[in-house]
């Protein structure tokens, strides 16, 4: 088993660059990750290129689909790539879906190639500084970790809008405003114009872009997925004695949602963020820390831990669903 043990900043600064310089670019970066996931996750890639077959016909082709990917295989695989992961992960989350999108894609049909393939980080390496058994604080805001924990709440899902779309009223140009995770998933208007032209626009005046048809419809549903917020406890049994127990909040979306409940225990493997809502004045600032989940485990009696990811998956190829579905596929023509 391959060990992956995180630096300090001054190193990880250092050490960072020249793991960029080993692949060149973004694009040697998911060239590589693309190979990893070809050979270690196949099976995988094979089983959501079945369900994308079992989908055809139905409205949710642009569902996202959960690919788990083991950091101990991945660290055997390339030492570089883990540690490139594990220090700057919102950049390179971003490629490895970039990655899992194209080795999707590659031979299938249209229909395949708008699946989304969401990433899910499993199994961080057993060092003090990833896996973490007391609630994460402001030090590693940025870092990928993985926090163990009991399950103290859970909210209700919502619809989150990932993203908006504007239309310029001078140039006609179109643009997309992504929802900032960070400031509670709020949709900024814009100040300026950010579409891409000839000329540089400076226009102030925006309107949402209208959907028509059913490429811009299907694209409307793509831009909302599931969110819910749950709230983690540390283990006061791993505590020390007399110490208080702390919660984080933990941010669930899409295929994770709903995946526990109040008094499981859990491990979250996930990025650390700050959160605050809008200034007020005369207010003091609203800022805490919370966990942008990439993947849930939860322990079940037994004293196992069972992947979220993989009852996602397990359930959207149940024996069951793939029956109704063929159903309906056989007797289209008979209503």
């Amino acid at each position: 088993m391959v060990e992956v043990i995180p630096q300090t900043q001054t190193q990880t600064q250092s050490q960072q660059q020249q793991l960029e310089e080993v692949f060149g670019s973004d694009a040697g970066v998911v060239g590589a990750m693309q190979l990893f996931l070809q050979t270690r996750c196949s099976e995988q890639l094979a089983q959501l290129e079945a369900a994308a077959d079992d989908d055809d016909g139905d409205d949710n082709g642009g569902a996202a689909a959960g690919i788990s990917v083991d950091m101990h295989e991945l660290a055997s695989f390339s030492h570089e790539l883990a540690t490139l992961l594990l220090e700057s992960p919102v950049r390179h989350l971003r490629l490895l879906e970039q990655a899992a999108a194209t080795a999707m894609a590659a031979g299938s049909s249209a229909r395949r190639r708008r699946r989304k393939a969401a990433v899910r980080i499993e199994h961080l390496p057993n060092h003090p500084a990833v896996a973490r058994t007391r609630a994460p604080g402001s030090a590693e805001v940025g870092r990928l970790v993985s926090v163990s924990g009991t399950v103290v709440r859970t909210g209700v899902v919502k619809m989150m809008e990932t993203r908006r779309r504007y239309r310029c009223a001078r140039c006609g140009g179109e643009f997309d405003v992504q929802a900032e995770a960070e400031q509670y998933n709020h949709l900024a208007r814009p100040t300026r114009c950010l579409a891409r032209g000839a000329e540089p626009c400076t226009s102030t005046a925006f309107a949402p872009a209208a959907s028509v048809g059913d490429a811009e419809i299907g694209d409307a549903a793509d831009r909302c997925i599931d969110y819910q917020e749950i709230k983690v406890q540390e283990q006061a049994e791993r505590l020390a004695l007399g110490s208080i127990p702390r919660a984080v909040a933990v941010l669930l979306e899409a295929g994770l949602v709903d995946c526990a409940k109040s008094g499981d225990a859990v491990t979250v493997v996930g990025v650390v963020v700050w959160r605050w809502r809008a200034p007020a004045v005369g207010e003091r600032p609203d800022i805490a820390v919370a966990v942008r989940a990439s993947s849930v485990r939860v322990r079940s009696a037994g004293g196992t831990l069972e992947s979220a990811a993989a009852k996602e998956s397990a359930g959207a190829q149940s024996e069951e669903l793939a029956m109704f579905r063929r159903f309906w596929r056989d007797g289209a023509d008979r209503p």
